[in-house]
């Protein structure tokens, strides 16, 4: 087994002839990394930035636990570094076989849904979804952000998931 090596935000490392620079996004799961290509401008954000995103929750795993306010925190995080990325790449893409390029004002979208969901200013919806189970989400447009609504703040979530 190679040697695992711990990175945290701002970590950058050399790949070939760029630097990637890793950012904790934690919407998807509470440890969950976006990956800024220098020479390519791209956000890699994978699970964690799209049109439909929020905390993993399916039948097979147990619920990753991120309060609304944390992943707020994350989207802010990488917002904070939009000068440095022209396009995203993310996951979750209607359908879901096609890969997403999104423009970074997708961020913008998302922290609006988030500030007025946890505001109480927009509807909160349930779903129980065959392939992800039991979330909450609130969506503005096309912009839906999923999320756990008996922890939209921090001091909500239990302490074995913080």
């Amino acid at each position: 087994m190679p040697a695992l090596h711990p990175i945290g935000d701002g970590h950058r490392f050399e790949l070939g002839r760029r630097t990637v620079t890793a950012y904790h996004c934690p919407i998807h799961s509470k440890g969950h990394m976006v990956f800024v290509d220098d020479l390519a401008r791209v956000c890699y954000g994978g699970d964690s930035i799209g049109e439909h995103i929020g905390p993993a929750n399916n039948p097979t795993n147990p619920p990753t636990i991120v309060s609304l306010e944390m992943e707020l925190w994350g989207i802010n995080n990488v917002i904070a570094h939009i000068d440095e990325f022209d396009r995203i790449i993310g996951g979750h893409p209607m359908p879901l076989y096609k890969q997403v390029t999104m423009s970074p004002d997708i961020l913008y979208r998302m922290r609006d849904v988030g500030e007025v969901a946890l505001a109480g200013e927009l509807p909160i919806f349930d779903e129980d979804d065959v392939g992800m189970g039991k979330r909450s989400y609130a969506q503005q447009g096309n912009t839906r952000l999923y999320f756990f609504k008996e922890y939209l703040r921090n001091t909500n979530v239990p302490e074995e998931y913080k």
